[in-house]
């Protein structure tokens, strides 16, 4: 019996030594590196002194050629073609056709119908048309049924949209965003038009500065913001879009038990209101 007793113990000690060591490596920020440059995006991860590149991938070993067996060179077929009998009924054919067009066609020429089948023909599609009419379903079953399948998917979404308002909130909070960079070359031969659109471009990065603040407050700085108004296409500086986004492992454990609460807090505060 204490032989059992030490090896739960032990057991136990392993386990409590494994959550620990998980809970103090989910302490250090998991960081991605956004660049978009030159018109490539690369996107790199770090965790303490680990890195790893998500995107691009990195191309593998290129797959082996393989040689191609030789064609062989199929043998003339002109000589048998043209001694086949495929071709001697077609050499025959064009003489039979221009014999047998020698005669003139005679054109029959057919009496006028009674216009009384184009009156029952108008009837019969006015028949069809009134039956077609008829059998269509009307279109308020459809509504109906638009109107009952939107309440039930209402009703199944609505106790997600406040936990779920409140997780992103409390989320974006805990992000860090750091060394936003935009450098943003306008290019153009026209000086008015350069200087409209490097306003245009300032207005853009004003708004995206906005948003950026309100959702992740403090925690946002900024490495370089630059327009550069360029004559020349050859001129300008190095255009990039990136940022440095982190955040650490253990936060994300406490705001996804944070949204279960409010889960359940939600669901407990409906069956209460109906009863």
């Amino acid at each position: 019996m204490s032989i059992i007793l030490t090896i739960l113990k032990i057991i136990l000690y392993v386990i409590l030594a494994v959550i620990g060591l998980v809970l103090v490596l989910s302490v250090f920020p998991v960081s991605a590196k956004i660049l978009f440059r030159a018109g490539k995006l690369t996107v790199d991860a770090k965790y303490t002194f680990l890195k790893y590149r998500i995107y691009p991938l990195k191309e593998g070993k290129k797959a082996e050629t393989v040689d191609e067996p030789e064609q062989v060179s199929a043998p003339d077929n002109a000589a048998s073609e043209e001694n086949s009998p495929e071709t001697e009924s077609e050499n025959i054919r064009p003489e039979v056709a221009s014999s047998a067009v020698q005669e003139p066609a005679v054109e029959e020429v057919k009496p006028d119908e009674p216009q009384q089948e184009e009156a029952d023909y108008t009837e019969e599609q006015m028949e069809t048309a009134v039956s077609a009419e008829e059998d269509e379903p009307e279109s308020s079953d459809d509504d109906e049924e638009e109107e009952h399948w939107l309440v039930a998917m209402w009703n199944k979404v609505r106790p997600f949209i406040d936990p779920s308002s409140k997780t992103l909130v409390a989320l974006f909070r805990h992000i860090h965003m750091d060394d936003v960079e935009i450098v943003w070359n306008v290019r153009s031969d026209d000086a008015a038009r350069v200087g409209m659109l490097s306003g245009l471009a300032w207005m853009v990065i004003g708004e995206v500065m906005k948003t950026l603040g309100l959702l992740f407050g403090k925690h946002l700085t900024y490495k370089e913001l630059t327009v550069m108004p360029c004559f020349d296409p050859k001129d300008g500086a190095d255009e990039r879009f990136g940022c440095v986004v982190a955040i650490r492992p253990i936060i994300i454990l406490l705001i996804a038990i944070y949204f279960l609460i409010e889960f359940l807090k939600e669901k407990i505060s409906e069956k209460r209101s109906s009863r």
